[in-house]
């Protein structure tokens, strides 16, 4: 995932589910600092019968 590094609910929220900070690149489209996150989602439930 990936939000702006002023952008600090969305970092917060990001963090609080499990996101892992990979790295601040700066952005030409965004013109800043964009954070990119690592997190981890949950496997699907096996299906049932």
């Amino acid at each position: 995932m990936t939000c702006l590094r002023d952008n600090l609910g969305s970092a917060r929220a990001i963090q609080r589910n499990g996101g892992v900070l990979e790295s601040e690149v700066h952005s030409e489209h965004y013109q800043g600092m964009v954070q990119r996150y690592w997190i981890t989602l949950p496997r699907p439930a096996a299906p049932t019968d």
